[in-house]
Order: C-alpha cells, then sequence, then structure tokens
C-alpha cells in the first residue's frame, strides 16, 4: 500500500521479467469488495472464462499470433480438465491417466488446430 492506494504490478515471467501492467486502486476502492472473487457462480465462471480467453487473446496478438476462435466445445473440455485438475490437487496439461489435452480434444471433437496454436 502508498499513498492510500493498493498497487499491483504484473510481470512476465517469458519475457525476463518485463513488468506488463501495473493495477492502482484506492483503498477505499479496495475494501468495497468482499472477496476477491465473489460468490461462486455459473455467471462468474463464465465470465472469468471469457476473460481469460480474452487475455489469451491479446498476449496472442501482442506477440504476433493470430488470436483463436471461441469454440463452446473445447470450452467445455477445458473446464472439465479444469475441474480434474482441482479435484485431484495437480497442474499440467496430461491429466492423471497420462491423457494429454490433445487426446481430450480429439474425443470430444474439438478444434485440434486450436489447441496446437494454444500450445506453440
Amino acid at each position: 500500500m502508498n499513498n492510500n492506494q493498493y498497487i499491483t504490478v504484473f510481470y512476465d515471467i517469458h519475457s525476463g521479467g518485463k513488468v506488463t501492467s501495473i493495477l492502482v486502486l484506492t483503498c477505499s476502492m479496495e475494501l468495497l469488495k468482499d472477496d476477491h472473487f465473489g460468490m461462486p457462480s455459473s455467471t462468474l465462471q463464465n465470465g472469468l472464462e471469457i476473460q481469460m480467453f480474452d487475455l489469451t487473446n491479446a498476449a496472442r496478438v501482442k506477440h504476433g499470433f493470430i488470436p483463436l476462435k471461441w469454440e463452446e466445445k473445447a470450452r467445455t473440455s477445458s473446464r472439465l480438465h479444469s475441474q480434474d485438475m482441482a479435484a485431484n490437487n495437480y497442474f499440467n496439461h496430461m491429466n492423471l491417466k497420462g491423457l494429454s489435452l490433445l487426446i481430450e480434444w480429439k474425443r470430444r471433437e474439438c478444434n485440434i488446430t486450436m489447441l496446437v496454436k494454444i500450445l506453440q
């Protein structure tokens, strides 16, 4: 906290720790929040998924890659993979059975080209 403001600095660990953005909130604004993410709900979950997709595309464009196109089957598959990681306490593109996201997406008939672009 500095001068009645909360300052958050965001670093890009893939670019040698370069600062990519700074978030400045007044103390009064920060104290209005009841929680970091709010009450869990499907609306919040959907919003965070869309926000992550938009942030991924912003980073892709910044680094010269074409943006991804939204695909509902990919969203469902990714959500299921995220739920599996949370339930089983791991973080990886491979699940605990050794299956990659590529196999899961093929099984669910997702756009494999998009997954390859994500993993570039």
